[in-house]
């Protein structure tokens, strides 16, 4: 029986070449999916996060995987307006800061209280802790935007 060819003499780009990223996948399958939309309709594309804590890679991913099938989206078709929705699950009972985060910076009648309640810990640079965590998040996104263009 013939062995396998070996890959490892391979750029990148031919191992690649026959794989579709998962980003075209889903756009391929929206594009199947609103074919028949007016084409002047946007495609929405939505996302959300709970700002209960500092932003990290999970809260980033939230984000980053619709945007890259908005993107891939954009490139099957050029011509239809899309447009990207992410919210914020401030008020919602289960958006609360981390017990252990609330000890060390706010008083104990702030624990248990919707994020949009408590007030910054932070200084008053914000209305509130949702406010602030959700300005980090927005800062670092336009930061890493602003870096991968330039």
């Amino acid at each position: 029986m013939p062995s396998a060819p070996d890959k490892s003499d391979r750029s990148d780009a031919q191992a690649g070449a026959g794989a579709e990223l998962w980003p075209r996948e889903e756009a391929r399958r929206l594009a199947e999916r609103v074919a028949s939309y007016d084409p002047s309709r946007p495609v929405i594309f939505e996302s959300g996060f709970g700002p209960s804590g500092l932003p990290h890679l999970g809260t980033m991913c939230e984000i980053v995987r619709p945007a890259y099938v908005r993107r891939a989206f954009s490139d099957l078709e050029r011509t239809r307006p899309t447009r990207l929705v992410v919210l914020s699950t401030t008020w919602t009972g289960s958006a609360k800061c981390p017990r252990t985060f609330l000890i060390a910076k706010l008083p104990p009648n702030t624990w248990g209280q919707p994020v949009s309640k408590i007030p910054d810990p932070f200084g008053e640079c914000h209305a509130s802790f949702a406010e602030h965590m959700v300005s980090l998040l927005g800062e670092y996104s336009w930061r890493r935007s602003k870096s991968s263009t330039s």
